[in-house]
């Protein structure tokens, strides 16, 4: 039982780069729409704890691995912050 909970406990502490932008998700969304025509406003709906679900359907959809997608965000969270702070 301690292992399941002791699992439990790193999963949820675990939080994805989706979950640590989503002040900037509108900005990041039209970016990424602005980079790959292909995406559609409905293939980024963002819903907390649905960001596994985002990032399989970014994956699939524009055959880039997770931390591509990653490196995307981040970069793009940093300017939008950088921009607000001028």
């Amino acid at each position: 039982m301690e292992i399941i909970l002791s699992f439990l406990n790193k999963k949820s502490k675990k939080m994805s780069y989706l979950q640590s932008v989503k002040s900037s998700w509108d900005e990041i969304k039209e970016s990424l729409k602005s980079k790959y025509s292909t995406l559609k406003e409905e293939d980024l709906h963002y819903a907390e704890g649905k960001e596994e679900e985002l990032y399989k359907k970014l994956e699939k959809k524009l055959g880039i691995e997770r931390s591509e997608i990653d490196k995307f965000l981040k970069e793009h969270h940093q300017a939008i912050q950088k921009m607000g702070k001028k």
